[in-house]
């Protein structure tokens, strides 16, 4: 579950104020929430998205239509985007309205969020070189870095190895990038082009013992009929 509640250390005593309050409805507000929104899309850390902000600026376009902003919406959902796998990205979709959700930008942004979520990296990486891509992602600061974190714990919990050609292909990286990465990551590059990853509980196969229960009664029938044989 998302968590609304835990205040990020970047938010100001301002917007503290603002979002659990009364002022959250005033549409007033809409210039500082925007404000607030820019910095986070200036700043690559692990608590720079403020999910309960952002919600509240979607709240505030959703009672007051005439006033949405759409770069803000789509800078609101890149910032979820990477912040998958968590709801974030659902709970802001919930806030816009039909129009908005229809517009070729958001509908890109959505393809981006169905390829992540299916796994399909190589071909997340091919449309976010588009045009369009690059233009509404380019707003947020470290999304490419981000979303590879991302894809990066993905494998790592579903994968024990990997061959270095599909990390490339996942992870958009060149041999001498991934060689890098993997150095930051923990993984090691063995000769024969196979990347090992670390064990943990996630990718460690597991034994599945199956036993049958047979009730007593049962059991004696069993017997006498083996026993008239």
């Amino acid at each position: 579950m998302p968590n609304t509640t835990t205040r990020p250390s970047k938010r100001s005593d301002e917007i503290n104020n603002l979002i659990n309050s009364v002022n959250r409805y005033n549409p007033k507000n809409i210039p500082v929430l925007e404000e607030y929104l820019k910095d986070q899309c200036n700043s690559y850390s692990k608590d720079s998205n403020d999910l309960a902000a952002n919600l509240a600026l979607l709240k505030l376009y959703q009672f007051n239509p005439d006033q949405i902003n759409l770069d803000a919406v789509i800078n609101v959902l890149v910032k979820a985007l990477a912040s998958l796998p968590g709801n974030d990205f659902i709970l802001c979709l919930y806030l816009l309205n039909e129009q908005v959700i229809s517009d070729e930008s958001i509908v890109k942004i959505l393809e981006l969020k169905d390829l992540l979520e299916t796994a399909h990296y190589d071909t997340f990486w091919e449309v976010l070189s588009s045009d369009l891509a690059r233009d509404l992602t380019s707003g947020v600061k470290g999304f490419d870095d981000s979303i590879r974190s991302l894809i990066a714990n993905n494998i790592g919990i579903t994968h024990q190895s990997a061959t270095s050609e599909f990390l490339q292909l996942a992870l958009n990286l060149d041999e001498m990038d991934l060689q890098d990465f993997a150095e930051q990551q923990g993984w090691i590059i063995r000769s024969d082009n196979i990347v090992t990853l670390p064990l943990h509980k996630e990718n460690i196969a597991k034994s599945v013992v199956y036993s049958e229960q047979i009730p007593f009664v049962q059991l004696t029938k069993i017997i006498g009929a083996a026993s008239e044989l």
